[in-house]
């Protein structure tokens, strides 16, 4: 059964475009692709504050807020959910098409709750992720590296953890 699923708004400059639709896992199924003119977005929604909302976070939250108001605007900052970390097939794809790898990864600590442990199930998300904050880094995103985690099957907001370079 198919379903639209919107991508509410992608600016493209003029000029001719190629889209292309490629299987990842090979779940994907395709009836059509619409593409519509939109209302141009305006300047007022790039503007941002640069105060936290907590007066209690912490000084790696603090520097972690601080790079990326001080770099918004300025550089892009790429993301990943891979299980796989940096040897998942889609760390091995971004790398080959584009020459870069993600600075940010995502990944499911699910298999880390207790009723998963009590199941027998094993994760090594974490090390996985100190992986990608251990690896050789450009000197463009030096600063930090954020990790995203979250469960596959949770619709709550994701956590950042954050593991601060020395």
């Amino acid at each position: 059964m198919y379903s639209d699923s919107p991508v509410r708004s992608i600016q493209l400059t003029s000029g001719t475009h190629q889209i292309a639709i490629t299987k990842s896992w090979g779940w994907i199924a395709v009836d059509c692709l619409t593409i519509e003119s939109a209302d141009p977005i305006p300047d007022s929604a790039f503007e941002i504050s640069d105060e936290l909302i907590n007066p209690n976070a912490n000084a790696e939250t603090k520097a972690l807020f601080t790079f990326l108001c001080d770099t918004y605007g300025k550089q892009v900052l790429s993301g990943q959910f891979a299980y796989q970390g940096l040897h998942s097939d889609e760390f091995k794809s971004i790398q080959e098409v584009t020459g870069k790898t993600p600075a940010i990864l995502g990944l499911d600590m699910m298999d880390y709750t207790p009723s998963r442990v009590t199941l027998g199930t094993r994760s090594n998300a974490v090390e996985r992720g100190i992986g990608i904050h251990r690896r050789p880094i450009s000197r463009t995103v030096q600063k930090k590296t954020v990790l995203l985690a979250g469960g596959a099957a949770s619709t709550h907001a994701i956590p950042i953890l954050i593991f601060p370079r020395s």
